[in-house]
């Protein structure tokens, strides 16, 4: 080999190995992925109409005011949301040319943009794990078999809800049947009114009892007999203007079965069971306050003549608005009808945001009794003689 063939051989050897570790530290861009997604620019909370079809069943799933409807029922949030994800989480790929496609199943969306799409899904891909579907720009082949055979069922979509108000808008409940109670929301907290008497309700136990509610559901949409020899209760959830906002009819023992106005008796879940002896007194309030200690941010009390204040920020400058909180929030005390005698003090509690102030007034019994009165209200709560020396020894160490 003469010296210029050697010089030859050498410079394209290091030119293939420059070569390679070019490759090797930049390599070339990886081919796109085949895939696209069906729905690009459609979110989820965009889809406001979905009708299914497949054969001779159909479902139609309407978005109305915030809630997703059925052509007759409410419809389970949970389910709408599931299939609507499905849907949109789709992959395609292609168009392609398909002989014969067979249609199985069509899919219509609407959102609330206005946009329409219609989609036809046909048989499955040979050696794959898709369908074929049809859309508005072509035949493509999908990644997977979307939804279960079991999605157009006849109550797949149907709420199992007992009540299906929503409870932010619930500011009542009536009772009728073997109790009657009507319980509301008002600027003393939840209160019943029974007759011409108003009763400080437990804000606590009106909760729990809203739970309840709220957590009935339907075990079934097959009807059963009306319970003809069963105590039933009609209770009704009211809004702040106190008209009906829902309302059901449960029984008040086994078996448990519910009928949503007038309807069918359907069974449904034993929620009523921890309720079944429950009278006026199971809602009547124990104690003076019904804020919880953290919305006061302010304490002013007035007694013998003189004023004292504390504000919290964060904390208490002392210790004594801390003490008389916990005394005003213990279940010490039994509500009386409004009473006569002379105020001797008050206590004012100033609530955070732009809310008014809670103003307690006291009096005394001759037997050592405070009787506290929210301004306005026509009911009084009858503290325990031991809660109440322990708050005028408080208030009387502040003067």
């Amino acid at each position: 080999m003469t010296p210029n063939q050697k010089r030859t051989l050498i410079l394209l050897t290091g030119a293939f190995l420059l070569c390679a570790g070019l490759i090797k530290f930049f390599p070339a861009n990886e081919p796109p992925d085949p895939l696209q997604a069906l729905f690009p620019n459609v979110e989820a909370t965009d889809v406001a109409r979905l009708t299914i079809s497949e054969e001779e069943k159909s479902v139609l799933l309407l978005l109305n005011e915030g809630k997703w409807t059925t052509t007759d029922h409410l419809a389970e949030t949970r389910r709408v949301e599931e299939a609507v994800g499905e849907l949109l989480s789709l992959k395609i790929k292609g168009p392609i040319k398909v002989e014969g496609m067979q249609v199985r199943m069509s899919v219509s969306v609407s959102t609330a943009q206005g946009a329409e799409h219609s989609l036809f899904f046909g048989q499955n891909i040979p050696g794959g794990t898709g369908v074929y579907v049809k859309t508005e720009m072509g035949i493509f082949a999908t990644d997977r078999t979307p939804f279960s055979q079991a999605i157009l069922g006849e109550h797949y979509f149907r709420s199992r809800r007992v009540f299906t108000g929503a409870r932010s808008q619930t500011s009542g409940i009536r009772l009728r049947g073997p109790l009657s109670v009507h319980i509301h929301k008002s600027s003393f907290g939840w209160v019943l009114n029974e007759g011409l008497r108003t009763i400080p309700a437990d804000g606590d136990r009106v909760e729990r009892f809203l739970d309840t509610l709220f957590d009935l559901r339907f075990d079934a949409f097959a009807s059963s007999p009306p319970p003809n020899t069963q105590p039933t209760i009609q209770i009704e959830l009211l809004d702040s203007d106190e008209k009906v906002i829902d309302g059901t009819r449960l029984t008040l023992m086994p078996p448990w079965l519910a009928s949503r106005k007038e309807g069918p008796w359907l069974p449904s879940t034993s929620g009523l069971d921890a309720w079944q002896a429950f009278d006026v007194n199971t809602f009547a309030r124990r104690s003076v306050v019904w804020v919880e200690p953290s919305q006061v941010v302010r304490m002013t009390i007035e007694h013998q003549g003189e004023s004292w204040e504390d504000t919290r920020t964060p904390t208490w400058q002392g210790a004594d608005a801390a003490q008389v909180l916990d005394l005003l929030g213990r279940e010490s005390a039994t509500w009386i009808p409004r009473h006569s005698l002379p105020t001797v003090g008050s206590v004012k509690l100033g609530l955070i945001g732009n809310v008014q102030d809670l103003n307690l007034l006291y009096s005394q019994t001759s037997d050592g009794h405070l009787l506290w009165t929210p301004a306005g209200a026509a009911f009084s709560m009858r503290m325990a003689k031991p809660a109440s020396a322990e708050f005028l020894a408080i208030a009387d160490s502040l003067h």
